[in-house]
């Protein structure tokens, strides 16, 4: 009843846990949402309550679903806080699912990114790398893009950019990913214009743009390729690209400025004029500074060099301001991580001399803990040892009083074995007197003394059997069996009477005529067997069998297993003769 009781309580706290663990269905449905509109998504996602969502792996998995539907809306990260949860659950707990746990590195990776934090992204990046799937193609091209990308931004543009974006872009080909394959294409297209003033990958990427009607993708290839004519002075050839670029609705200011300047180095001065004109106003900085490099680049064309020193000197202010703004930024963060170490070795410094006291009580809490378990292994050794001890000698005793019933029985049944012979001798004594009167009497005299003499062979050699069973233990086999020989000559008549022949009679005897009985059901037993079964029946040991037989002990052990085969028994021989000797 207690252990039903404890299996009931076991399952309902297993049913419990896997309740607890269950998946909410509804944040199933925002997660396939995500791939198609991001920032609907992104909406249901902020609008669920964070109470809501009582079970661990459902926040952790609203967080990462949020996190990842404001990356695909463009929404800046401002805190990694979110992506934490995710990344605390699915990473550190190693919760199982491998989709969500490598996805928390990914976007973990993403967000740090966006602000601004190079070296943990590219770790996070990294970390995602060595946990993808071989055959996860989809994560392992944009894992290699972003690393690529971050390589791009800290201006390596060598091999090891390369290598990456040519990775991912074997990834995106496998999964027939359009977007990403431009992506990679129109990175790879700029780094061969900066290198070797190539748009080989450019033309590719437009090409693949227009084919899949990709048009924002057109226009950046566009771009790239204005600006690569632009650095080898092909001014036609940048015109024609930065309009061609305009008329599939690229408004953007550096597309205009890029016609500016292909008509200036044209020496159009008027259409220059004509597209500064159209050009947007600015919308930042970056506008502003680009704006006022395409001015400058006209007034130097129309030799007014008071406008171009205006404009090109307005023009790097403002660059040495962006330029200054983000030094600024970044020594601000350089200060905040060196106000934070000096903190860090402050608490760093006060913790030691706790840790190293705790260590030490630790280590000799340990020390004592492995003395005490060491002396309780050693004690419970001892007693192991000594119960061993016990129980051997007990084996041994009761060994040596099994052996004594057994010799017990046996002198038992041998005096039974004897009255039964004085029985049969008063009984031919009987018929002797019976007999006596006979015409034929002399012949039954002679038959009577041959039974007589055999009566009396047999009841010594009972005898010397007993006599020999009982010393068997104290002799070797060799010399037990010389002992028997010798003796069973000194019989009466030694010579007349045959000793395999005797020993069959014997055995027939102790066990109430069970060996005739089977020899009769198994005539095709030959010679060889029948003196091993007569042995066994006597209780001859293995040695014994071997020395009479003259041959090794594992072949007298063969010849026995082949005998109970034939006999087609599973006992041993004595106690089968035995069960047959009962049953007549």
């Amino acid at each position: 009843m207690k252990k039903t009781i404890i299996f009931a309580l076991t399952f309902l706290l297993l049913m419990g846990c896997r309740h607890h663990r269950a998946v909410s269905p509804r944040l199933v449905e925002l997660d396939s949402l995500i791939a198609i509109a991001p920032d609907s998504a992104a909406a249901l996602l902020a609008a669920i309550p964070a109470d809501s969502l009582t079970a661990p792996e459902n926040r952790a998995y609203h967080a990462l679903l949020l996190t990842q539907a404001k990356y695909k809306a463009y929404i800046p990260a401002t805190s990694d806080s979110d992506i934490n949860i995710a990344v605390d659950y699915f990473v550190a707990k190693n919760d199982g699912n491998y989709d969500r746990r490598i996805r928390s590195l990914i976007y973990k990776g993403c967000v740090m990114t966006e602000l601004n934090h190079p070296d943990s992204a590219m770790y996070w990046f990294k970390s995602a790398e060595t946990a993808a799937s071989p055959d996860d193609h989809a994560n392992l091209g944009f894992i290699k893009y972003k690393i690529g990308v971050l390589f791009m931004d800290e201006l390596e543009m060598g091999t090891t950019t390369i290598n990456y974006l040519n990775t991912a872009l074997q990834h995106f080909n496998y999964t027939n990913d359009t977007i990403f394959q431009l992506a990679c294409l129109i990175r790879l297209g700029s780094i061969e214009c900066l290198n070797k003033k190539s748009d080989k990958k450019l033309k590719e990427a437009q090409q693949l743009a227009i084919e899949f009607g990709e048009n924002d993708y057109v226009i950046h290839t566009l771009e790239h390729m204005s600006i690569q004519a632009l650095q080898g002075n092909q001014y036609q050839q940048a015109k024609e690209l930065s309009m061609n670029a305009i008329l599939q609705g690229d408004s953007s200011v550096a597309c205009y400025s890029y016609v500016v300047m292909s008509y200036c180095g044209l020496g159009y001065a008027d259409s220059a004029l004509f597209y500064l004109r159209l050009m947007p106003k600015p919308k930042n900085m970056v506008d502003s500074m680009t704006y006022h490099r395409a001015h400058a680049e006209l007034a130097r064309t129309l030799n007014n060099m008071e406008d171009y020193v205006f404009h090109n000197d307005l023009a790097g202010r403002i660059s040495d301001t962006i330029f200054f703004e983000s030094q600024q930024a970044e020594i601000k963060e350089i200060e905040q991580k060196y106000e934070n170490q000096v903190l860090l070795e402050q608490v760093k410094s006060s913790r030691i001399r706790l840790w190293l006291i705790s260590a030490l009580a630790v280590l000799l809490f340990l020390l004592v803990g492995i003395a005490f378990a060491f002396w309780q292994k050693r004690k419970k050794l001892d007693a192991v040892t000594k119960q061993n001890e016990i129980n051997k000698l007990y084996l041994e005793l009761k060994e040596i009083s099994q052996r004594s019933e057994s010799l017990s029985q046996q002198n038992k049944e041998l005096s039974q074995e004897n009255e039964e012979l004085q029985a049969l001798a008063k009984k031919v004594q009987q018929t002797e007197s019976d007999l006596s009167t006979d015409k034929d009497y002399a012949d039954l005299e002679n038959e009577r003394f041959k039974e007589k003499q055999l009566s009396k062979s047999l009841e010594y050699i009972a005898g010397l059997l007993h006599t020999f069973i009982q010393q068997s233990h104290e002799l070797k086999p060799s010399e037990f069996m010389e002992k028997f020989r010798k003796g069973f000559l000194e019989t009466p008549n030694g010579g007349e009477v045959d000793f395999w022949y005797t020993l069959r009679v014997q055995a027939d005897q102790v066990h109430s005529g069970a060996v005739e009985k089977l020899l009769a059901e198994h005539p095709d037993l030959n010679e060889t067997f029948i003196r091993v079964l007569c042995m066994s029946a006597l209780g001859f040991s293995t040695e014994m069998m071997a020395t009479c037989l003259q041959h090794k002990s594992d072949y007298i052990k063969t010849l026995k297993n082949r005998l109970k085969k034939k006999l087609d028994i599973n006992c041993s021989i004595p106690d089968y003769l035995k069960q047959l000797g009962e049953t007549r």
